[in-house]
């Protein structure tokens, strides 16, 4: 994976592959790779062969809005705000990130 290229999206900056060792239910050691990606084009990644439109994530509010609808980029601000939190050990409550998210998208 260290050797792949990526190309082919003009939008794209750069990309680098993130790798975290995951225990699963019997404890097994599972390895679990990731491309995080710098730039645009969420429905050109989406459609790409080979990806799991499902697992594409992205925190670009309004692209998100305009691909995958109004309540997707509403979850976009919820995530990113418990990121945030969770960044700095802070504690907020569920329900006032959802407000938050509502407000901004309302």
């Amino acid at each position: 994976l260290l050797e792949v290229v990526l190309s082919g999206y003009k939008d794209v900056k750069r990309g680098v592959i993130k790798h975290e060792e995951v225990r699963d239910n019997d404890g097994n050691i599972r390895h679990v790779y990731a491309l995080a990606v710098e730039g645009y084009g969420l429905r050109e990644v989406m459609g790409t062969p080979g990806v799991k439109a499902v697992s594409v994530t992205s925190n670009h509010v309004a692209e998100v809005a305009q691909i995958l609808g109004i309540e997707a980029a509403r979850q976009v601000i919820i995530n990113e705000i418990r990121k945030c939190m969770d960044a700095y050990s802070m504690d907020i409550d569920c329900r006032h990130m959802t407000l938050l998210g509502d407000v901004m998208t309302f």
